[in-house]
């Protein structure tokens, strides 16, 4: 390394411990006298072993009473002649003051490193899944939960609808794939319903090659012989060792020579292996099928009559089939209404014997879910006292 003195413009090597021009000791407590860098360092490379060794003793030591640089050896200032404060403890070692390099954290070439999630943020990502798959549980939990509540009939009512249908005949023809399940009086003859291929054979030959190639030896040349070349000391690695040198590292590009290429490449390209390839050709046949004249029959609606009611009194519609060409359908709802002081429900029993069962004005326990669906349980049972 290199150092300037503040006496006089000399610039030293860091293997003087004073000034060549003026005999100025270096003083390491002087920040302009610190270590630096020449700007060639390949010519300030040490390759003599004698040099080597000052700098491997270890880093310099300061006179504390002149403030002189001295090796590490050196048992006293050979400025002074005082001792040297490290090897009696009365005196920690005092730090280098040296120009530091300061280097880009981000070179051009810096690309950020994708880094999968860690384990613990995997684990918070599960466990927040699994918490919203239990919130949504909980959620529809707490909705179809029941809560028992009295409530009392308000109003019931009823409908019964009967519908007659009256049977119509239809005549129609077609394929019979395409006929109702249920046709009847069905006169068939064989048609045809078009073609299909048959008589497979081979036709349109034609003669298909492969590619195949000569062998010919290559031209030109190609790398080899790989070899280091353009070395150079890499400035930012240089680490000071505080005895006036610095340990550097060597980068080097890599090289090749030009040989001459071996072996051979595929060449002239020519028609080979020859063969005679056919398409698959077919003859066209007819296909046949049964083209049916039948009958069908539709129900289409007659009449439609309703009754209905808000008492336990029931009827049907005076509506009757007759014979075999009629049919008659019939429908029933029922609806309970319910209510307490502050909601209604409305509860639809299965069948007439469950909806005689609630007779309006009674009281009932009942559970309701939060979404309002209402199940009566057992009428509220009265007593009544007797004098």
């Amino acid at each position: 390394m290199e150092w300037a003195c503040t006496s006089c413009p000399t610039i030293n090597k860091g293997t003087d411990l004073n000034c060549v021009t003026c005999g100025n000791p270096r003083e390491k407590k002087k920040k302009k006298e610190a270590y630096r860098l020449p700007e060639n360092l390949e010519a300030a490379e040490v390759t003599d072993a004698a040099t080597r060794a000052v700098f491997d003793a270890g880093p310099n030591w300061s006179c504390e009473s002149c403030g002189s640089d001295q090796r590490k050896p050196n048992g006293s200032c050979g400025n002074c002649g005082a001792g040297n404060p490290t090897e009696s403890g009365s005196q920690a070692p005092v730090p280098e003051h040296h120009e530091s390099v300061r280097h880009d954290p981000f070179p051009a070439s810096f690309e950020p490193e994708f880094k999968p999630p860690s384990k613990a943020a995997s684990i918070v990502l599960v466990g927040g899944i699994a918490a919203g798959l239990i919130g949504c549980a909980a959620l529809l939990f707490f909705l179809l939960w029941p809560r028992d509540v009295v409530a009392r009939v308000e109003s019931i009512a009823w409908s019964h609808t009967a519908t007659l249908r009256q049977r119509l005949v239809n005549s129609a023809e077609g394929w019979q794939r395409s006929a109702p399940s249920d046709a009847y009086d069905a006169t068939c003859e064989r048609r045809k319903s078009g073609t299909e291929n048959c008589h497979p054979r081979d036709c349109n030959g034609k003669m298909e090659y492969e590619t195949c190639y000569d062998q010919c030896p290559r031209s030109g040349t190609e790398n080899c012989n790989e070899h280091e070349c353009n070395c150079h000391v890499d400035r930012s690695s240089c680490k000071e060792d505080g005895a006036g040198g610095a340990d550097c590292d060597e980068v080097c590009d890599e090289c090749y020579d030009q040989c001459p290429r071996t072996g051979t490449d595929d060449c002239n390209p020519h028609d080979c292996n020859g063969k005679m390839v056919y398409e698959t050709c077919y003859d066209q046949c007819d296909v046949f099928e049964n083209w049916c004249q039948y009958r069908y029959d539709t129900w289409p609606v007659a009449t439609t009559k309703t009754t209905s009611g808000t008492t336990h009194e029931t009827f049907w519609p005076e509506l009757t089939a007759t014979g075999n060409d009629q049919r008659l359908e019939r429908s029933e709802t029922y609806e309970v209404r319910f209510s307490d002081e502050v909601d209604r429900w409305t509860y639809k029993p299965d069948g007439l014997q469950a909806f005689a069962r609630f007779d309006p004005g009674t009281s009932w326990n009942a559970t309701v879910t939060v979404g309002g669906v209402i199940s009566p349980v057992a009428p509220v049972q009265t007593t009544v006292q007797a004098r």
